[in-house]
This record gives C-alpha cells, structure tokens and sequence, in this order.
C-alpha cells in the first residue's frame, strides 16, 4: 500500500482510529513518501526506526481503545443542506468541517481557533463564509 487515501473523509476516519488505538503502523500510512524521506535523510531513522518511535510515544502519551467508530456525522451536512443551501434549490454532496483552524496574517501566527466549513456540489468544493456575512447583514438590517 502507498498510503495516503483519496477522499478526505476516509484519512481523516483512518487518523482517528490510528490515534485512539494506538496503532502507529496505521499512522505510518498516513505520512506521504516525503515525510518519510525527511526523518530517513534529516534525522537518520529508518521507516521501522520510526514507527517504533511513534508507537512509544502514542503507548506512553496517549489512550489506547480496544475499538473504535468514527460517527458519519450526517447532521453536519444536513445542517449545511438546510439552513444555507436550501434556499438556492442545491444540496451538497459532501461537508468537511475543518475546526481549530491556525492562520498567518501579515507573516504573524494566529491560533484563534477558526472554523470552517466546505461542501461539495456538482464535482467543486464551495465554502459557506459567504452565507454567514450575508445572514448576519440580513439580519441586522
């Protein structure tokens, strides 16, 4: 296996239960080939070297769960789908809800915090930002 998944969903689904099994061969395969190339080059370990490495820290650091399930959280995209899309006659296909959000403004880092949420519909990835300055002017009027 190359690694790496093709929808966001299914590596942000294997990220999650790697994280709260405590499996670090999973986790290994969510680092891309460069990644892996940089602590090979960079810091002299091999790919064993690093998994062990990473499976001390998550036994030491983390919560170790016999089972997982990552929760389809279809109210995320029923919310999108009826509180903003609904009055254009359009319904995402997809919602990923990215949280926690870091930002560089003028070179300065800024961990505020922000929130966003994105939404597929016909093939394109939209954001609804737009919908929360339109609802708070409407609103305010």
């Amino acid at each position: 296996s190359k690694g790496g998944y093709k929808k966001a969903t299914e590596a942000a689904e294997a990220a999650l239960t790697a994280e709260y099994t405590g499996d670090a061969a999973a986790m290994m395969k969510l680092l891309p080939a460069k990644g892996k190339e940089y602590w090979e080059d960079d810091k002299n370990l091999t790919e064993k070297q690093l998994q062990d490495y990473m499976q001390n820290r998550m036994n030491t650091y983390g919560h170790k769960y016999d089972e997982v399930s990552v929760i389809e959280n279809s109210k995320v995209t029923e919310r999108v789908n009826s509180n903003y899309l609904d009055k254009y006659g359009i319904t995402a296909d997809e919602v990923i809800y990215y949280a926690e959000c870091g930002l560089t403004l003028d070179g300065e880092e800024h961990d505020e915090g922000n929130d966003v949420y994105v939404y597929k519909y016909n093939g394109r990835w939209y954001s609804i930002y737009p919908e929360y300055h339109l609802i708070e002017d409407t609103d305010s009027e």
